[in-house]
């Protein structure tokens, strides 16, 4: 550890940071697979929960789901600026976002997919 250009003989060790390897690439790979096939697969109910469910045209639900990816666009791009703009913490930027996120985005799949169980039991589906 080095405590070259520390002012007043403070020594404040230098820390090494890792390469960016296999092990964070397939990390980042294994959590964005998880993150798009939860979406899909809300997508794909939602899809056929509207059309043949509540009867609405086809067209219209591919409207609604085409602006909703649209407005995702936006809100990805404000949220990569949030964090850009955040003071790092001692966890860094992005971790205490996740932290603050995990638990309502999983509980909100829970609750939109959970109850089609309930749904397919009573209709035979």
């Amino acid at each position: 550890m080095s405590t070259a250009g520390s002012p007043a003989g403070e020594s404040r060790p230098v820390q090494r940071i890792r390469a960016f390897g296999w092990r964070d690439k397939v990390g980042y790979l294994s959590g964005d697979v998880a993150n798009n096939l939860t979406f899909y697969l809300q997508t794909a109910f939602f899809l056929i929960f509207y059309t043949n469910v509540m009867g609405i045209q086809a067209a219209h639900v591919g409207t609604l789901l085409f602006g909703a990816r649209i407005l995702g666009a936006f809100s990805d791009f404000a949220a990569g600026r949030l964090i850009d703009v955040a003071r790092p913490g001692r966890s860094g930027r992005f971790k205490p976002w996740l932290l603050r996120f995990m638990v309502p985005a999983a509980a909100s799949s829970v609750l939109m997919l959970g109850g089609s169980w309930e749904l397919s039991s009573r209709t035979g589906h």
